[in-house]
């Protein structure tokens, strides 16, 4: 069988691929037939995919389906016709060693959108989402009017939220961000589409137009009671100003002896008894 290869180099390390080449063995066993087969030491159950298959002619193979920032051992054979013959102990082969680079953020799931009044919005997201092992963190806020996705506006923060100003009333946006580390820039989420509010006030977008909505049935609710709470003063003051009337005939009528007696009525005969003469004399 031939030497094991010589010069075994990371030529690509990637968060999920690597490419590794190598050069010929120093001996070749006089044969012409020499192959090579790339193994992973110790990758237990791992479903790794070799590009071009394991067993190759090839002096170079990429490696795909790694975990990010995960240490690997890779050992590459040469092999010829007579290998299949000989004793495994006695096939040579070269190791290299690497460790995967950290992985970009990925895909976000989640975003808000918060409209803050007719011409603003505020944008927030998860800080939670992957993030890959960068360390530092920024992100890319892109939105533009539904009608005319060619024309949009990208704004880069470090904060998970954006205020965002000078909106047209009533126009439908979109929304997408994108997370982004050392490593570089994930993939944008999912588009959210959102219709500037015509008024004024804050309404939530993940409810519709639900808060200013809220808004406008308080005030008519409170114009409704003040209307009420007017009509029922107005009616008071009419019955009290009607029962104060009639008080106040009566009285008259009392007093000007204007009422008529009442057959056998006690009003009548208290007047009729203050009507008559007094006098000490039995």
């Amino acid at each position: 069988p031939p030497t094991a290869p010589k010069d075994a180099l990371v030529l690509e390390n990637n968060p999920n691929r690597v490419v590794l080449s190598w050069s010929p063995p120093e001996y070749t066993g006089g044969r012409n037939d020499t192959r090579y087969v790339v193994e992973c030491v110790d990758c237990g159950g791992a479903r790794l995919v070799y590009e071009p298959a394991s067993s190759l002619t090839d002096r170079q193979v990429t490696v795909r389906g790694l975990q990010p920032e995960t240490a690997y051992t890779f050992r590459i054979f040469a092999l010829n016709g007579v290998s299949e013959v000989a004793m495994a102990t006695k096939l040579a082969w070269k190791s290299v060693s690497l460790r995967t680079g950290a992985a970009t953020p990925s895909k976000p799931s989640s975003i808000t959108v918060k409209i803050e009044s007719s011409a603003s919005v505020r944008v927030s997201w998860s800080s939670s989402d992957t993030l890959g092992g960068g360390g530092a963190t920024e992100y890319e806020l892109k939105f533009g009017e539904q009608l005319d996705p060619t024309k949009s506006t990208s704004y880069y923060t470090a904060a998970d939220e954006y205020l965002l100003t000078g909106l047209t009333q009533g126009v439908t946006y979109s929304f997408r961000f994108e997370l982004g580390n050392s490593y570089g820039w994930g993939e944008f989420s999912d588009a959210v589409r959102r219709k500037s509010w015509r008024g004024t006030g804050a309404t939530d977008s993940g409810a519709g137009n639900g808060a200013g909505n809220g808004a406008n049935v308080n005030i008519i609710i409170g114009a409704v009671v003040a209307v009420l709470l007017c009509l029922v003063i107005v009616l008071t003051m009419i019955i009290l100003m009607s029962r104060r009337g009639s008080f106040a005939a009566v009285w008259k009528a009392i007093k000007h002896r204007k009422v008529a007696p009442n057959s056998g009525g006690a009003a009548s005969s208290a007047l009729d008894c203050n009507m008559l003469p007094y006098s000490n004399s039995e």
